[in-house]
């Protein structure tokens, strides 16, 4: 996924305030969607699924904004998504975007034909998501400054 793809836009004016600021915001959500799929694995596996890869999604878009980048919202743009935190997580965890890959692929199946997920397939996804979320926080941290301290 080259950078004159198409999928990816610079953002030219982003300062690592802003970084760290947006990365915060991104921060409370995916860790919302992350508990809500973890509340949700009791009652409803698809939904658990879905939220689970929701916060793996919401992690990555806040892992590529780290790296002064933003996904522009079209046809494949999910893949896309993966395809760039692989190239710039490294081979090391590749198992982990894999995992999330196949997510993708599964989710698609259920939502747009026939498909159906599994207690099992719901808790290796909110367990992925679980790991994964942990992963990128690290990544973040590794790009970013800390965010500013509000001082009174």
């Amino acid at each position: 996924m080259a950078k004159g793809s198409g999928w990816l836009q610079h953002e030219q004016n982003q300062t690592a305030e802003n970084k760290s600021t947006a990365d915060c915001r991104l921060s409370e959500e995916r860790q919302r969607k992350l508990a809500a799929a973890q509340k949700t694995l009791l009652l409803d596996e698809e939904a658990a699924y879905e939220i689970a890869y929701e916060a793996m999604v919401k992690a990555s878009l806040a892992f590529i904004l780290a790296h002064g980048q933003r996904v522009r919202t079209q046809i494949g743009h999910h893949k896309a998504i993966i395809e760039f935190c692989e190239l710039q997580i490294g081979t090391q965890h590749s198992p982990l975007l894999h995992a999330l890959d196949r997510m993708r692929r599964k989710r698609n199946q259920v939502f747009y034909d026939v498909g159906l997920i599994t207690q099992l397939e719901a808790k290796n996804a909110v367990d992925a998501a679980q790991q994964y979320l942990k992963l990128i926080e690290q990544e973040i941290k590794r790009r970013l400054p800390p965010p500013p301290v509000n001082r009174p």
